[in-house]
């Protein structure tokens, strides 16, 4: 799974302040671009780092790192979206995002 299941109770400990803000902050937007366009799969795991872009700890940091392994091993997982050659388009689309 993208994210540990008892993230919740988790970020309740104490964990120091994570020291390169700035990377944490640039590696959420392009996970903010990826979980919009090719995997929605991984779209609750990145609004619950998104929130701490402000004062991201040590915790949050390790959590990027588990979901980037995720990414690395399911890099085989997208939502591909192609033209149809037909006069009616439509899309309907399911996607399972949740926390198990």
């Amino acid at each position: 799974t993208p994210m540990q299941t008892d993230y919740h109770k988790l970020t309740k400990e104490e964990s120091p302040e994570f020291e390169d803000q700035t990377l944490y902050r640039s590696i959420i937007g392009s996970l903010l671009y990826i979980s919009s366009w090719t995997r929605p799969d991984i779209s609750l795991s990145v609004n619950l780092l998104s929130r701490h872009v402000g004062k991201a700890k040590e915790f949050h940091w390790n959590c990027i790192k588990k979901l980037l392994g995720y990414l690395q091993h399911t890099k085989h997982i997208g939502l591909l979206l192609e033209p149809t050659h037909t006069d009616t388009a439509e899309l309907c689309c399911y996607a399972d995002a949740d926390w198990g």
